[in-house]
């Protein structure tokens, strides 16, 4: 029973991530959280934290930051709980992503302290690491550095799978560009992401 109930909450995060891709936000939050319900029972808490996962995701694109890092945080707990680094980090790593825009300096000094840029993570976590880094650069006047990271963020969402999060960090890019003045190289990154866009249905021809 324990098994059956994780692979029924697992097909519901799927079909919820798949209705927050194709912005159906009130059916993934209705699929997230009879997710996490089956989790639950199943006491599977890696399963738990990742329905939380994707309520972040619904509350983040209704524009509710509150509830967003509300789940975010209560996700990096039931990742610690489970045992989970690899979870525990990348949530940790998004919530930082998330605090750049409103203050770049603490963030990265947060960033600075979690993760040492002498230490190899998986690309799981790499892409929020290195989005994070990006938007601190790009907002503190380091162009050139948010290039880097951006192009860092992108290669490790699409290794991941993460094509959205591939996207963004390519459209994001071009803004770096245009402000060294390399207006070609900024728009051949938009030309790419518009591209990445197209195969997941969600770019215009």
């Amino acid at each position: 029973e324990p098994n059956r109930q994780c692979i029924g909450a697992r097909l519901s995060l799927i079909r919820g991530e798949r209705a927050c891709l194709f912005a159906d936000l009130n059916s993934a939050e209705n699929f997230a959280n009879a997710a996490a319900v089956l989790f639950e029972l199943a006491s599977e808490q890696v399963g738990v934290g990742d329905a939380k996962w994707l309520l972040a995701s619904i509350w983040h694109e209704r524009g509710d930051t509150r509830r967003r890092d509300a789940c975010l945080e209560s996700a990096i707990i039931d990742y610690r709980l489970a045992g989970d680094v690899v979870r525990m980090d990348a949530c940790m790593a998004r919530l930082l992503e998330r605090a750049a825009f409103r203050d770049p300096g603490a963030a990265g000094a947060r960033l600075a302290q979690l993760f040492t840029p002498e230490n190899t993570y998986p690309p799981l976590v790499t892409v929020w690491i290195a989005s994070a880094l990006a938007i601190v650069a790009r907002l503190t006047g380091d162009s050139a550095t948010s290039i880097s990271f951006f192009l860092q963020a992108q290669q490790a969402a699409q290794e991941t799978g993460q094509i959205r999060k591939a996207i963004l960090a390519t459209s994001n890019g071009p803004d770096a560009f245009a402000g060294l003045g390399y207006l070609d190289d900024g728009r051949e990154r938009t030309e790419h992401a518009w591209c990445l866009g197209l195969r997941g249905a969600w770019a215009a021809r």
